[in-house]
């Protein structure tokens, strides 16, 4: 067979892009989809994730309630109605199919190859969260600045519309809220692992 060099180049030189772009956007896929496990990983085993999901007779075991009781907890204190899911708008928003999209391709300066990921915002996370008594207010924002209300918090099994506290119109303790790094750390995590795995 009698190869000619010239147009072999040719070839190549139109074949290698699209080789490079479809193994690159394989890695860019692997790599999301790899961080996003992690992610939701990370969202799951969260003390506040795992707190939440224990409802009205979960413990403190995000130690936000700090000299609140050893009955206090978030499902309760935040006011959420007894068997309600709150996780589960937040869960299915992290679980979502996450767009790889190419925007470009080669150049007349060489080969370009750019991928737009979009990832999980922590603005759509807040509306996904509302504070039951407090519209407008996102409770997953609160874990991470602080709630009010914990001084008028008591805990009582089987009251109020969590089934496991009611909220009293005076102070009557010096419980605190301590505010702990949630979803915002979770989402900043989710990109620095996209970029660790597209440089393995």
């Amino acid at each position: 067979m009698i190869v000619n060099k010239a147009q072999l180049s040719r070839t190549l030189a139109r074949q290698a892009p699209r080789v490079l772009a479809r193994d690159f956007e394989r890695t860019v896929r692997r790599a999301v989809q790899g961080a996003q496990q992690l992610m939701i990983s990370k969202f799951e085993s969260h003390a506040v994730t795992q707190e939440i999901g224990g409802g009205a007779t979960a413990t403190n075991i995000s130690n936000t309630l700090v000299g609140a009781g050893n009955l206090a907890n978030l499902f309760s204190f935040i006011g959420f109605e007894r068997g309600a899911n709150p996780l589960l708008p937040i869960r299915a928003y992290l679980a979502q199919n996450l767009e790889v999209r190419k925007i470009s391709g080669t150049s007349k300066k060489g080969v370009s190859i750019d991928f737009a990921v979009k990832v999980p915002s922590l603005d759509d996370v807040y509306k996904l969260s509302p504070i039951p008594w407090a519209p407008g207010l996102s409770w997953a924002e609160g874990i991470e600045k602080g709630i009010p209300g914990l001084g008028q918090y008591l805990t009582d099994p089987g009251k109020g519309r969590s089934g496991g506290a009611i909220q009293v119109k005076t102070m009557f303790s010096a419980a605190a809220f301590k505010s702990v790094p949630y979803l915002s750390k979770i989402l900043q995590n989710f990109i620095n692992d996209i970029m660790t795995g597209l440089n393995k």
